[in-house]
């Protein structure tokens, strides 16, 4: 999280250098055109993204119960933006995103996952219903944890024109969103062969929070770039145990029958975006 905050504080101090910048032009070049507050705006944009809350850590908290171990990853999003209310300097808007996110992380370790993990778990043992989970240790190896969460958010966003052109935009924006999140957790122990397990497909229901700059060089193109912020699963947590083997629950949710592994969990990520906007007015 702290990457996160560092990274808000350079682009609020981009915010400010730009918007003194295109008001300077917008004073010294007053007879330039003016463009149109857009009706309509859609966007096609590219980022990486980054694990926060309990969704990061090792693929060792993943076993553990307390994290779900992927790094970083990609996301591809696209946009559209309705105009709602128009003000001096302002536009209220309303936005529909529909995006697709990757998650992953690699490791030099193993932990010795030589079949599916089996029915209860992780109320009971990975391999032995009768008997209490354990989590494994590490051993000589390698470990790979992937995690696709594709979402769709509805939401509200202010936006600011910088300039008197409408050439420079700066917008906040906050979105309810939908995620459907799964994935394949990978374990290959030194001169033993891969096994790999399922996490089964899980709906959450969360809130992202959207910084973005906009450029506008003519008045039907522009270019963008901008952070997010997203908690995934704000309502609809879970927690079951396993009931086919090697089809693992999310279990974000608590489950006092799973002792201290039966924590609720937080799912979210921060990133960094960039790309191209097309403007109808």
């Amino acid at each position: 999280m702290k990457n996160f905050f560092k990274l808000i504080a350079i682009i609020s101090v981009f915010v400010c250098i730009s918007s003194v910048n295109a008001q300077i032009d917008s004073t010294l070049n007053p007879t330039s055109t003016l463009y149109h507050k857009p009706v309509a705006i859609v966007e096609f944009n590219f980022g990486y993204v980054s694990s926060a809350f309990d969704f990061g850590g090792t693929i060792k908290d993943f076993y553990n119960i307390t994290g779900y171990g992927v790094n970083d990853g990609y996301d591809a999003i696209y946009n559209t933006k309705y105009n709602l209310l128009n003000f001096n300097d302002f536009q209220l808007r309303t936005y529909l995103t529909v995006a697709y996110a990757h998650f992953q992380r690699t490791e030099n370790r193993a932990y010795n996952i030589n079949t599916w993990i089996g029915n209860k778990w992780p109320g009971r043992s990975m391999y032995d219903s009768t008997q209490p989970y354990i989590p494994p240790t590490d051993t000589v190896g390698s470990s790979k944890i992937v995690i696709n969460s594709p979402y769709i958010g509805i939401g509200t966003e202010l936006a600011y024109f910088a300039d008197r052109e409408r050439c420079h935009m700066f917008s906040f924006g906050v979105d309810f969103n939908i995620n459907i999140s799964w994935g394949k957790i990978y374990d290959k122990p030194a001169g033993k062969n891969q096994q790999w397990n399922n996490l089964v497909e899980a709906t959450r229901f969360g809130l992202g929070f959207n910084l973005q700059y906009s450029f506008r060089p003519i008045p039907v193109f522009g270019l963008n770039a901008g952070t997010r912020l997203q908690i995934s699963n704000l309502f609809g947590k879970t927690a079951e145990a396993v009931s086919f083997g090697g089809d693992l629950p999310l279990n974000d949710g608590e489950n006092a029958d799973f002792g201290k592994f039966g924590g609720a969990r937080a799912i979210g990520f921060y990133g960094i975006y960039g790309g191209v906007s097309l403007y109808f007015q």
